[in-house]
């Protein structure tokens, strides 16, 4: 016993996750498909200037393939965004496959915001 008449600041349990822990799990597939999606999209991207020679495509073909990936890609990663913040809730269970979902959701999709951006800005102050 203790000479502290007061309650403790905490509890002595953490509160039980009552929650499902699915979006957690879905924020993590969709960052593993994240993932593997930039992959294939770097190997298509090596291969593009033959894909490009072969079919006899302009210059043109390149913005058209990053856009689509792009946007592709942005749409997938605001679902794991979603999906990760939601499953990271404190009643929820699976909230570490959540945060590992929404970190790379969130880093793919700054990663393509950037890629839109940063021509835009280089041919505004070159």
């Amino acid at each position: 016993m203790t000479n502290n008449p007061l309650p403790a600041p905490y509890p002595a349990y953490p509160a039980r996750a009552d929650g499902s822990g699915a979006l957690g799990v879905v924020s993590l597939v969709i960052g593993i498909v994240l993932v593997v999606w930039g992959f294939a999209n770097q190997v298509i991207a090596t291969a593009l200037p033959l894909i490009q020679y072969n079919l006899g495509l302009g210059p043109t073909s390149y913005s058209a393939y990053f856009t689509t990936v792009a946007v592709i890609t942005s749409i997938i990663a605001i679902a794991g965004i979603v999906t990760g913040i939601i499953g990271i809730l404190p009643a929820r269970r699976g909230r570490l496959a959540a945060a590992a979902g929404l970190a790379i959701a969130v880093s793919h999709l700054l990663g393509n915001l950037v890629s839109l951006i940063a021509p835009g800005l280089i041919n505004l102050f070159a």
